[in-house]
């Protein structure tokens, strides 16, 4: 699975959807930029949708998601 994948799949089981028109943009050494929308309740029920910017530490076992300024 290539780094992408797994940045998108990690970002999903977070419970964003992710902009798939834009790949992720390496910042440094395991760590990736990308925008994504939280699917909260009032997404779903109002259509008050916000995209943001997250970033992807890829350096573990795991892919980790953060919110953009909470490096």
């Amino acid at each position: 699975m290539s780094i992408t994948e797994s940045i998108y799949r990690a970002a999903e089981a977070s419970g964003l959807l992710v902009d798939r028109h834009h790949l992720p943009i390496k910042l440094g050494p395991d760590v990736y930029v990308f925008n994504a929308t939280p699917l909260t309740d009032q997404c779903h029920k109002w259509g008050d949708c916000k995209e943001g910017r997250y970033y992807a530490l890829t350096g573990g076992q795991e892919v980790k998601i953060q919110q953009g300024g909470a490096l």
